[in-house]
């Protein structure tokens, strides 16, 4: 049982080998984007409360 648990802590490290923190595809920061736009506020002032997009 012992070397199950190792071999599987094992495998999850080697698979978080290749992962940046931080870094997105072009897609994913687009979508990361959508929210964090300053003028949407400004331009849709009945979709946010107290300058919080919804």
């Amino acid at each position: 049982m012992k070397k199950f648990i190792l071999f599987s802590l094992l495998l999850m490290l080697c698979a978080c080998k290749g992962i940046v923190a931080g870094d997105l595809s072009e897609k994913r920061s687009r979508l990361y984007e959508v929210g964090n736009e300053d003028d949407y506020c400004k331009n849709n002032p009945k979709r946010c409360i107290n300058g919080v997009p919804w």
